[in-house]
């Protein structure tokens, strides 16, 4: 039941998209950014993780637009993506978004901002997280090789 309420508001949020784009003319209107992130939002308790940063990216994408590409609302949507990446298991490339966040903010907040501390904790605990997924892969490599040795023997 819960899905088909969520697949019915991304159908709402699509022909919201088509409304919008038919009365404002332009894909760069700020509820476009934020039609895309409700889709994001959806598309995420789905269970469609991919979909989810397409979504967040076509967000980020609109504010940079209206805001520019070192504003807010784009490194609040692209802290989505590094998030989603990282609960994918894509440790790398949501530590490449999140130290791109970190410049924004850096830049806009300054180095001593809770924020600005808050996705360097952020890079952090995924860099760790990065670091343990490798060792297990090399750990479990290492006993796939000492069984083939064992099994030549």
């Amino acid at each position: 039941m819960k899905m088909g309420k969520l697949e019915e508001a991304i159908k709402y949020f699509g022909k919201c998209i088509s409304l919008i784009s038919d009365i404002f003319g332009a894909a760069n209107h700020p509820l476009m950014a934020e039609v895309s992130h409700k889709m994001a939002l959806c598309r995420r308790e789905m269970g469609l993780r991919v979909k989810a940063i397409h979504h967040h990216e076509e967000e980020a994408r609109v504010w940079g637009k209206l805001c520019g590409p070192q504003s807010m609302p784009v490194a609040a949507a692209y802290e989505r993506v590094a998030a989603l990446h990282a609960s994918m298991g894509h440790n790398e490339a949501a530590i490449q978004i999140l130290e791109e966040v970190l410049m924004i903010k850096k830049a806009r907040l300054g180095r001593h901002h809770g924020e600005t501390r808050a996705v360097m904790d952020r890079i952090t605990l995924v860099g760790n997280r990065n670091t343990e997924q490798r060792l297990h892969e090399k750990m479990r490599g290492i006993v796939l090789v000492e069984k083939l040795d064992q099994q030549a023997i």
